[in-house]
């Protein structure tokens, strides 16, 4: 449980101190963020460049589709303007025609309100009302001819054709005198102007149906792009890729971070294994040795018991006779003192007690003899 606290100890401060605020002096070593490992950072800048490609394809798609768009938009633009120049100068041409005629009625006198001009507006009425019975490709002037033969072949017959019902009795019965005589100079030139104008009033028409039809196409792309909100999707989508990137590399990092921390702690639990295993050792050796001391001891201890139990009787005998002596002279010397009786008592006591020592000794010789070997056999015991 120790070597466990003390590696969690360690993996927070090595976490605090060496991943997220490193002493300064100290430089980063050059394998990566954690030192040991190795690709690291090129894992982590792969993953960013994967993350802008990825981006950058969802942006550039949208670009593309919004330039296409705007593209056709322009492109239509572009077809208004021209469908607008062309009106500008088709009406410019109705206008040079209502000049030329203008012209002409001022030159040859004819005002709005004479018999001519009035037939050249009576005409017109007819053409209006005939370009429902028109040939397919018969002209202005030859359906005037005929709308004016139809009339008069009709009031011959006493009948008037449906299409001219909405004519006056005057406008008919006029009608019925143009179709026996020939057109004016300035009858012809209107006849001829209308004819243009005519045409010209179909291609302001077509005109007006392009810009109208092109206008409708870039307000449906507008419609298009408001409803879609392409880029501001392609944007999200974006942030999204990115953030989710984001997370990834966080993982990288923190997988990166745990997988580091293990080792570590892998090593600070195999180093106070190893200390435990050093110390239990050394604790062992110590034992082993004082043990050996301890024996050291004891055989000594029974070397000289041994000694003393081997000790020949004759060398006994003689101490005994020399503490004999010496006890003499302390009995003849404190013989005549009455004080010191207590103390000869005390000495004969002592003679007495000698001699059931040396009864005592003998009977351990004797033993000593017999168990000898046994004793030197307990001696090599303790020191296996």
């Amino acid at each position: 449980m120790k070597a466990v606290n003390s590696a969690s100890i360690y993996s927070g401060d090595m976490l605090q101190n060496k991943f997220l605020c490193p002493l300064s002096g100290q430089k980063e070593e050059s394998t990566g963020l954690f030192g040991k490992t190795a690709g690291l950072d090129s894992r982590i800048e792969a993953k960013r460049e994967e993350i802008k490609t990825r981006v950058h394809q969802i942006i550039d798609k949208q670009f593309k589709s919004d330039s296409k768009l705007s593209d056709s938009s322009k492109g239509k633009l572009g077809k208004i303007d021209v469908e607008q120049d062309k009106l500008t100068e088709t009406k410019g041409e109705i206008r040079r025609l209502h000049k030329s005629q203008a012209d002409m009625r001022e030159e040859y006198n004819i005002t709005e309100d004479s018999q001519e001009h009035q037939d050249v507006e009576l005409i017109r009425k007819i053409v209006e009302l005939h370009k429902y019975e028109r040939e397919e490709e018969s002209s202005r002037r030859d359906d005037i001819i005929a709308a004016l033969e139809d009339i008069a072949q009709s009031d011959a017959h006493g009948y008037r054709s449906d299409w001219a019902s909405t004519l006056s009795d005057d406008e008919w019965n006029r009608a019925v005198e143009l179709s026996s005589q020939p057109f004016t100079l300035y009858q012809e030139k209107c006849i001829a102007d209308d004819s243009m104008e005519e045409y010209y009033n179909e291609i302001i028409d077509e005109s007006n149906e392009e810009i109208k039809k092109n206008i409708l196409e870039i307000e449906a792309t507008k419609a298009v792009l408001a409803n879609e909100h392409g880029m501001t999707d392609a944007q999200k989508i974006a942030e999204g890729i990115e953030k989710a990137g984001s997370q990834e590399i966080i993982g990288i990092l923190q997988s990166e971070a745990m997988n580091h921390i293990d080792e570590e702690l892998e090593e600070v639990v195999e180093s106070a294994k190893e200390a435990t295993e050093e110390k239990e050792a050394q604790e062992e050796k110590e034992a082993k040795a004082e043990g050996e001391k301890q024996a050291v001891t004891e055989v000594q201890a029974d070397r000289n018991t041994q000694a003393e139990v081997n000790m020949p009787q004759s060398e006994m005998i003689r101490r005994r006779e020399k503490d004999q002596k010496e006890a003499q002279k302390i009995i003849d010397a404190a013989a005549d003192n009455e004080t010191d009786k207590k103390i000869i008592k005390s000495t004969a006591d002592k003679e007495v007690d000698m001699r059931e020592i040396q009864a005592e000794i003998s009977i351990m010789i004797e033993e000593a003899k017999l168990f000898q070997e046994d004793q030197k056999g307990l001696v090599v015991d303790k020191f296996l």
